[in-house]
Order: C-alpha cells, then sequence, then structure tokens
C-alpha cells in the first residue's frame, strides 16, 4: 500500500538512494500545487536512510499503519530530544556579552579654570555606570566630595541620577 509522505522544510527536500537508485522530489511545506506531498511506495519504509529523514522529522507520514506511526513517532521523539541537548549545549558555551561595553561620559570635575566641568571622556563600564561619579583621572582624589541624587527626569521607569560636588562652607562668626 503506498504511503503519503508530507515535507516540513520550508524549501525543497530531495531524498536520493543510490542503491535502489531512487530519488524523489518534495516541495517546500506548504506549497499550493501540493509538492510538499508526495505518494512512495510502502518498501521505501524498508530504506534506513529514509527513515532516518522521517526520524529527524524533515519529512512525515500522512499515510501509513498505526505500528509504523508508532515507531516513527517513537523515533521522531528521540531525535527531537536529542538535537534540543544539543542546542542547550552549544547555547551554555556562548559567552552572552550583554552591557559589557564601556560607554564614554564626560568628566564632572571642576575645570582647570575653575568655573564649569572638566569634561575630559571617562571611559566607564555599562554596567557600572551611576556607581561612582564620572572623574577622570586628575580629579578621581575629589570621589568623596561627591554625592548622588535623584532627578525629576524620568528614563525607562526610572528617576535619572546626577552627581553633585558638595562643599562646607567655613564657619563664620557674627560680630558682637
Amino acid at each position: 500500500m503506498p504511503v503519503a509522505i508530507r515535507n516540513t522544510q520550508s524549501g525543497p527536500t530531495v531524498f536520493t538512494d543510490k542503491h535502489t537508485e531512487t530519488s524523489i522530489e518534495w516541495q517546500g511545506k506548504g506549497d499550493v500545487s501540493g509538492g510538499d506531498i508526495q505518494v512512495v511506495p510502502d518498501s521505501l519504509l524498508d530504506n534506513v536512510n529514509f527513515m532516518r529523514v522521517i526520524a529527524r522529522g524533515i519529512l512525515v507520514t500522512e499515510t501509513a499503519d498505526k505500528s509504523i506511526e508508532q515507531a516513527l513517532s517513537v523515533h521522531r521523539a528521540a531525535w527531537e530530544q536529542k538535537e534540543e541537548a544539543q542546542k542547550r549545549h552549544s547555547q551554555m558555551t556562548i559567552e552572552n556579552a550583554e552591557k559589557k561595553d564601556f560607554v564614554s561620559t564626560a568628566c564632572i570635575g571642576p575645570s582647570a579654570r575653575g568655573t564649569g566641568e572638566c569634561g575630559e571622556p571617562v571611559p566607564v563600564r555599562e554596567t557600572q555606570v551611576g556607581e561612582k561619579p564620572p572623574l577622570c583621572s586628575k580629579h578621581e582624589m575629589l570621589a568623596s566630595q561627591y554625592v548622588v541624587t535623584e532627578t525629576e527626569e524620568i528614563k525607562n521607569g526610572e528617576a535619572l541620577k546626577q552627581w553633585n560636588r558638595v562643599h562646607v562652607d567655613p564657619r563664620t562668626t557674627a560680630a558682637v
């Protein structure tokens, strides 16, 4: 009894077996002319190479007796588990480099003339922005003089933070 086999891949699939001189071509999944389904002789289900293609889910049977369907579904489930395990293993070996980039921010230390800010670029890891005041090498010793405050401006659901230099004025005594 012939068996209908459907292609599950988006592009054409060709099965060729040199020993039996068999070559069958399926069009991509969902082909409007129906070329994604081909009727093949049931003897092809005895071909080991053809069964591997079915076990991997590249091709699926549309009509077959229950014992063949069960065997194929067991093979397909085993193949999918193996593929998923390989995928998980591959993903574990990939380094996730999120937010390890350096960003440049301007130094907020005092300028050489005493008015304004230094403005020299300070490289900071993206994950560490806002952890300490952005100060260049000339001004890093002033870090203890800066405090962070939240502004009223909101970005990504969080209040923006701003570094401010604090200083203590000398106490003056009033003349009596």
